[in-house]
């Protein structure tokens, strides 16, 4: 496919989140989140999304409904090891933050929830 998403693929850098600027983010093409959570899993593989962390989890979501601040709309994705995000910028607004955009991140899927992968040799 014309998208890479699996980690040979994206031939990962081996200090991907060892440095304080880097983190999980990769590339810019994933699969989506109705297909992670339809094809994903526990092996790694990349996924396009938005990061939004609300008093009732972290997430990662297909689109963001428009509300202000904002909600997922669509599918989701829990987000099993939020603190992953390493050094991202992340707006806040009440107990809610979110990142302003849509990323692609590294990680496993298991049961409708997401493990961003922080070791990439494994």
């Amino acid at each position: 496919p014309d998208c890479n998403d699996t980690p040979d693929d994206l031939g990962l850098p081996p200090d991907l989140g060892e440095e304080p600027n880097d983190g999980p983010v990769v590339g810019d093409c994933g699969m989506s989140v109705v297909q992670a959570l339809s094809e994903g899993d526990s092996y790694p593989i990349a996924v396009t999304g938005f990061f939004i962390s609300d008093g009732s989890g972290a997430w990662f979501c297909e689109t963001v409904a428009e509300s202000y601040p904002p909600q997922c709309g669509g599918e989701r994705l829990s987000i099993t090891n939020p603190d992953a995000m390493g050094s991202l910028v992340l707006i806040e607004e009440g107990d809610t933050q979110w990142y302003d955009g849509s990323l692609t991140l590294m990680g496993t899927v298991s049961d409708g929830a997401f493990t961003i992968l922080t070791d990439p040799d494994g």
